[in-house]
């Protein structure tokens, strides 16, 4: 599944090398549309970290692990892979921080 119904804003990076040289550290902003999805997609070999700013998001992963976060919350990630989904009536943004 693609990503659909979403924007994603870099608002920051900065480099870790020489501690961890080629990965960056990026702070983004995603805003989902109502029904917006980000598909399917790895943070195993680049940890993520989401804080909700409005809304709630529902992360999906293979086996049937589901969670919703409302504003406010935060969600760690080292999934081998998973799947936000957007149900809101208007558009919502999160931050993400990850390594990239």
């Amino acid at each position: 599944m693609d990503n659909k119904g979403l924007d994603a804003k870099v608002e920051s990076t900065i480099d870790l090398a020489p501690d961890m040289p080629g990965y960056q550290l990026r702070i983004r902003t995603i805003t989902f549309e109502p029904g917006g999805v980000a598909g399917f997609h790895s943070h195993k070999q680049r940890p993520a970290f989401a804080y909700i700013l409005q809304g709630s998001l529902t992360e999906l992963r293979q086996g049937g692990y589901s969670k919703t976060l409302g504003p406010a919350a935060s969600s760690p990630s080292r999934a081998t892979s998973s799947i936000g989904r957007r149900t809101a009536a208007a558009p919502r943004p999160c931050w993400s921080a990850s390594t990239s």
